[in-house]
């Protein structure tokens, strides 16, 4: 009895929907069919499966995939992709019909914590797009694979944490692409990212406690206008730049603005410069290798 009942029990909860057993609400294909899907409210969110738009949907429906108008949201994309299948080079010709993968607007509708990892974004004008000035307390971007992404990351949250992630570029751009921008953060701490091929990989502006440690960071396949950077720091109050390796970057760290910057133990290759201070910044540098190739 107790065999029938068990074997009763595993069918009744192989029935039950995954994103109800996993207290998660699936996005699904058909749900863009009307448009970008809006998240308003708290809670996790999964993909059911790979979620595919192009530039025609966009102009049929708006311009950002995954719309989030709320707080406390956490997104896992479950090993799954959002992609836009007419690739990422937009920008060029249309600056005001821009594909955003996922969009955070505000204020006042977003607000504590945003969390998006487990997954793959590919082939947008921006994978991921904050522009709620500090009303993001709380912003986590973890193991996403970032792939020909025009700006992969562009936010202004009051802290940040972006750690395991991939950010590649296999198209030759023509104009500047972004791995990583932040602005306006308190505290933002990058580490443990691979990037490859952007002509700025990680810009911080007006951050006031920044740590950027143990990336790898390579730019050997960029023909632009103007040559590429690794790290830029403008009027960040107190960064660390730590155990990372630059190649083949015109500039491998930018200071300038009113920035007070540690760089420490780091390694470069084919940098034609490894540090560059404009003044008021300040920098102090320590056990570097810039020609460890």
């Amino acid at each position: 009895m107790k065999t029938v009942m068990a074997v009763m029990l595993l069918a009744f909860l192989l029935a039950v929907p995954f994103s109800e057993a996993a207290g998660c609400i699936y996005i699904t294909q058909q749900d863009l069919d009307r448009g970008p899907y809006l998240i308003t409210a708290s809670g996790q969110y999964c993909l059911a499966e790979d979620l595919h738009v192009d530039y025609d949907w966009g102009s049929q429906h708006g311009f950002k995939v995954l719309d989030v108008q709320t707080r406390d949201v956490h997104l896992n994309l479950m090993g799954r992709a959002i992609i836009n299948d007419d690739g990422s080079n937009f920008l060029e010709g249309n600056f005001s019909s821009y594909l955003e993968a996922i969009a955070v607007r505000g204020p006042p509708l977003t607000g504590t914590e945003l969390s998006i990892n487990n997954g793959k974004i590919i082939g947008f004008d921006f994978a991921i797009k904050d522009v709620a000035l500090k009303i993001t307390q709380k912003l986590v971007v973890n193991k996403v694979y970032f792939l020909n992404n025009y700006n992969a990351l562009w936010a202004r949250p009051e802290r940040a944490l972006v750690a395991g992630n991939q950010f590649i570029n296999t198209l030759p751009f023509r104009s500047s692409v972004q791995g990583i921008s932040l602005q306006e953060t308190t505290q933002a701490l990058i580490k443990n990212n691979y990037f490859f091929n952007h002509h700025t990989t990680i810009e911080l502006f007006n951050v006031t406690l920044a740590e950027v440690r143990s990336n790898y960071l390579k730019s050997s396949e960029v023909q632009f206008p103007v040559l590429p950077r690794g790290i830029v720091l403008y009027n960040s109050k107190e960064a660390t730049v730590a155990n990372n390796y630059l190649g083949s970057f015109y500039l491998g760290v930018q200071v300038l603005g009113d920035s007070s910057a540690s760089i420490i133990r780091n390694r470069g290759c084919q940098l034609a410069t490894p540090v560059q201070v404009i003044p008021p910044a300040r920098v102090g540098e320590a056990g570097n290798a810039w020609n460890s190739c």
